[in-house]
């Protein structure tokens, strides 16, 4: 199987989550109600997708280990693929994911300024005398 996998389950079914969700229905931009991103994360705990962490941990009897995550669905296409900061589907044009980007907490926005700090190990937003990108 390529990079990009078939995104149905052996019943035929699409994974569930496989669909856009929106954070303003109106002007049609991706996210939820902690996030504004242009993918959800596939969560290998249940095998569903999920805009964010949060989202899921609202809706689980468990908590997601973030480091767990290693796939994304761009909502776009609904091609679901490793995470990175760009969608890999040739249709997309290389769409960004999200303006902001940490790696290790696999978080994505494009509303806040996010920064990640080494020494800890969870993003956080809205500090801006430290750096607003991080990409490992």
């Amino acid at each position: 199987m390529s990079n990009l996998e078939v995104n149905k389950s052996s019943n035929g079914e699409g994974i569930p989550g496989q669909h856009p969700s929106y954070r303003d229905p109106l002007e049609l931009a991706f996210g939820c109600k902690h996030y504004k991103r242009n993918c959800k994360l596939f969560n290998p705990c249940c095998n569903q997708l999920h805009t964010c962490i949060h989202c899921h941990n609202e809706v689980a009897d468990h908590k997601l280990d973030r480091k767990s995550v290693t796939k994304m669905m761009c909502m776009k296409c609904l091609v679901i693929q490793p995470i990175a900061l760009t969608c890999s589907t040739v249709s997309c044009h290389n769409l960004s994911m999200g303006k902001y980007y940490c790696k290790i907490c696999k978080l994505f926005d494009d509303e806040r300024q996010i920064y990640h700090c080494p020494t800890v190990t969870s993003a956080e937003w809205g500090r801006d005398w430290v750096w607003t990108t991080f990409i490992a």
